[in-house]
């Protein structure tokens, strides 16, 4: 299990489970300039396809709609907010 960013509760893995199964956990706090080129890379190459993410789109003067949205957001929504 490899896991970037953080979290507001603990991760309840058990290391006996993890050692029995042969299990790895890596954490590493933010992305590297790095790991962002991947990324594109990635993205660039059709290997990664983006069209599974649902964008909800706000302007900026609906602020408050966009952070309720955000708040409900599940899965592989992004909600975004734009001045234009």
């Amino acid at each position: 299990m490899v896991l970037m960013g953080s979290m507001e509760v603990d991760l309840p893995i058990a290391y006996r489970e993890m050692l029995i199964n042969n299990w790895e956990l890596m954490g590493h706090f933010m992305y590297s300039g790095e790991d962002y080129r991947a990324l594109i890379a990635l993205v660039r190459s059709g290997q990664l396809a983006l069209d599974a993410i649902a964008v909800e789109r706000y302007a900026f003067n609906a602020l408050e709609a966009a952070i309720d949205a955000a708040e409900e957001a599940q899965g592989l929504t992004c909600v975004t907010v734009c001045t234009s």
